[in-house]
Order: C-alpha cells, then sequence, then structure tokens
C-alpha cells in the first residue's frame, strides 16, 4: 500500500504478473475543479482499491428535453428525467486470478420522467428513459453481469422477417470527433442517423411505412468531472407515420457528473 504522497503520484500500470484489461488505473486525484471524479480519491482507498483490481464507478445523467413541434403532444411537452449508474469492476489480473479478464456488474436507478410519450416515436429521443424499465421513475435493477476475457465489437444494424418483429431492419450510423474548436481539446461531438423499416406484416389501416431521424450534439467539459450536453433532434415519421404525424424536433440538455 502506498502512502502520504498518493496525490502526486501517476496512476498504477501494468500489473508485473499477469497482463490486464486496464492498462492504466484511473487517477483520482487533484482538486474540485480539475479531478475527473467528483467525490475523488475517499482519502486514498479508491486507489488501494482499484489497485487491488476492485473498481468503483458511479454517473448521475441529468436530461432535460421539450417537443417542440409535432409528435404526438406538445402541450405540455417538456420533462425532466435521468438516472444513476453503478459500475463495478472487478481486473481479475490485478487480483491475482487469472490474467486479461474483467467482470463487470451494472446497476442504475431511473427517475424522472421522458420525453418518449410527447413525440409518439418508435425510437424514443432518450434511450436513457428506457432504462433500467420504460417510464418507471424510481426503478432499480442490475442491468448486466458479463466477463470479458479478450476484446468485443458491436455494430448496429438489424433485420427480421417482420412476422414476429414490428421491424424488418435497422440501420444507423454516424460520425464524431473532439477538440473542433480551439481549446477545447476536451469536447466531443456526435453527428447520427437511423432508419428503422416497419414490417409489411403489419395491419394496413396503421398506414405505417418507416421512421428515420438524426441527432446533433457537443459534449462540453465544464471541468473534467462535470459534462454538458446540448443536442437537437429530428425524428421525421414518428411512429411511421401512424396517424399522420409531423416532423417531431426535440431540444435536450443533458448534465452528466462522475462521482
Amino acid at each position: 500500500m502506498s502512502q502520504g504522497g498518493r496525490n502526486a503520484q501517476t496512476p498504477s500500470t501494468q500489473p508485473g504478473e499477469m497482463p490486464s484489461l486496464i492498462p492504466t488505473l484511473p487517477d483520482y486525484s487533484g482538486d474540485l475543479a480539475t479531478r475527473k471524479y467528483l467525490t475523488g480519491d475517499w482519502g486514498g482507498v479508491r486507489t488501494d482499491l482499484a489497485e487491488n483490481g476492485i473498481l468503483f464507478e458511479f454517473d448521475v445523467t441529468q436530461i432535460m428535453q421539450g417537443n417542440a413541434h409535432g409528435g404526438r403532444d406538445t402541450n405540455n411537452g417538456f420533462r425532466y428525467s435521468g438516472s444513476t449508474d453503478y459500475t463495478l469492476k472487478l481486473d481479475t489480473a490485478r487480483m491475482g486470478l487469472w490474467p486479461a479478464g474483467l467482470i463487470t456488474l451494472h446497476g442504475e436507478t431511473q427517475f424522472g420522467q421522458s420525453i418518449r410519450k410527447k413525440t409518439g416515436a418508435i425510437l424514443p429521443p432518450n434511450f436513457d428513459g428506457l432504462l433500467p424499465v420504460p417510464d418507471d421513475g424510481g426503478a432499480t435493477t442490475l442491468s448486466e453481469f458479463y466477463l470479458t476475457q479478450g476484446f468485443g465489437f458491436f455494430g448496429r444494424f438489424g433485420m427480421s422477417t417482420g412476422e414476429a418483429n414490428p421491424f424488418e431492419q435497422f440501420y444507423s450510423l454516424g460520425v464524431g470527433g473532439k477538440g473542433i474548436i480551439p481549446n477545447r481539446d476536451k469536447d466531443t461531438f456526435g453527428i447520427g442517423y437511423y432508419l428503422a423499416n416497419l414490417s409489411d406484416d403489419l395491419p394496413t389501416f396503421l398506414n405505417t411505412s418507416d421512421e428515420q431521424g438524426i441527432e446533433v450534439f457537443y459534449n462540453i467539459e465544464i471541468v473534467p468531472w462535470l459534462h454538458v450536453t446540448p443536442d437537437l433532434q429530428v425524428i421525421v415519421r414518428p411512429g411511421g407515420g401512424f396517424q399522420d404525424r409531423d416532423v417531431a424536433i426535440v431540444y435536450g440538455l443533458r448534465m452528466q457528473m462522475s462521482l
């Protein structure tokens, strides 16, 4: 266990005995304005636990959104919602168990009301409102438990016959980056697009075809532990064109704190 001058040290790197999937441990040091995590190092306990393969992460996300035009309903169309995420990571290499293994447990609590019902869209403007239980403020669940042994990849594309699923195909793509504004190297941005084709087997009186949308966001780092993200979404044919809903234009502001 290291002593005294912990806050002046750099984060620990790979353990000498076994390769770890976490090559560099988080740095919990620093004052309130510069450290990455709001609650810091807990008097050195947080770094001691991390060096022994036990890492805790807590994140609070708060979202304000309003349906400004179209969709299902613009009356009283402003909503506040959010979630608290709890993540426990067990680094099997640093725990002396086996090399290159990572056990992750992720729990979350939802609060407030999302904008989903106001837009009437099939795919919600705010996916945070679907988890852990759709539009159920106060619900807390263990959402994920998985073991990583190596590296994995994922993509956003899906298709079905449309017989047991209202979607036949789903596609999404996007582009992102960081540091496009001078002296704002930690800020990030993104532009994303999705298209969801509905099944031809749905009843014809629904008069549905597909839904598509685009989202633009800019993530602003206020301090390392506090990020604010304004975003704008345009949803074409919300609900796949059901009830001839007009284009939904959704604005939002997300605030995320790393505790």
